[in-house]
């Protein structure tokens, strides 16, 4: 597939993301401690895969065209990944 194909998918994707995201979070997180780690876990990894598909489109946006500054809620999400791979589940 060419850079330029995939820059044409990237748009719907991240939307498809950020939707399946949020219908996830709509409901309550479970009160069970084992099913919440899970429920944390799939959250978290969520917000990873759209942190990824928002890498890939800006790195394959041609070198002269100007990448958009990141919304204030992709720099908390960012932040948030950062402070969670700096700590163990079980500290």
């Amino acid at each position: 597939m060419s850079k330029e194909a995939i820059l044409r998918l990237l748009p719907e994707k991240i939307i498809q993301t950020v939707n399946q995201y949020d219908a996830f979070t709509a409901e309550p997180p479970p009160v069970d401690a084992k099913a919440f780690i899970q429920y944390q876990q799939a959250a978290k990894s969520a917000l990873a895969h759209l942190l990824l598909l928002l890498k890939l489109e800006t790195g394959l946006q041609p070198q002269n065209q100007a990448t958009p500054e990141p919304t204030d809620w992709i720099r908390a999400a960012r932040q948030a990944l950062d402070e969670e791979e700096n700590e163990s589940d079980f500290d």
